[in-house]
């Protein structure tokens, strides 16, 4: 299901160096169910150069940002508040959608830029006190992250001169037995619409 969608966007993945260990059993997991190593961005693998820049651009070219929430991320790490920072910069008020956050630990602030990633964007939450992440938990995270994904799809194909955000809509609707749980191959179905249309235009 996964590769569907995944293939032609990737995920930034943000994290604190003392979570290394969890970061890890988390991006393995979306690399796998998304469909390879290139979906997900994370900087102990992918950052070349000056990270800033390197983060940046990785933030700005990705569907989707997943934050890694845990008390020594927002106590000790300057980087993760930046990237959150960034994020929300570079989506907008569409933020809400595209930023999928991971609430490892029960320590909870209203400082911002946490305090909004608790009241406004989907996450999950390590309710269990786990040290490591279980299957469950990756499984939900990579249906979060796939929604958001799909999300992210739709609103570059309202770009279109030709169709309307409401075109979009109407095409989801007539070919809702592709969609599941909120999920579908928009390529596949904008391109049949496409060519139908252009041929009528």
């Amino acid at each position: 299901m996964g590769n569907e969608v995944a293939n032609y966007k990737s995920v930034f993945f943000s994290w604190s160096g003392v979570d290394r260990a969890i970061k890890d059993k988390f991006v393995k997991g979306l690399r796998k169910y998304l469909g390879g190593k290139d979906t997900v961005w994370e900087s102990d693998s992918d950052c070349h150069g000056g990270i800033t820049d390197a983060c940046k651009s990785a933030i700005e070219s990705a569907a989707v940002f997943v934050v890694l929430i845990s008390e020594s991320a927002i106590q000790k790490s300057k980087w993760v508040k930046e990237e959150i920072e960034w994020a929300k910069q570079h989506y907008g008020d569409a933020y809400k959608r595209f930023i999928v956050s991971i609430f490892w630990s029960g320590y909870r602030t209203s400082e911002e830029p946490y305090g909004s990633l608790y009241r406004e964007t989907s996450g999950i939450e390590n309710h269990a006190g786990l040290k490591m992440p279980d299957s469950e938990m990756i499984e939900q995270l990579c249906e979060k992250v796939v929604t958001a994904i799909n999300e992210h799809g739709v609103e570059n194909y309202y770009a279109s001169d030709l169709f309307s955000k409401e075109s979009m809509l109407d095409l989801v609707q007539e070919n809702s037995e592709d969609v599941r749980d909120g999920r579908c191959n928009f390529d596949e179905i904008w391109t049949e619409r496409t060519v139908r249309e252009l041929d009528e235009y």
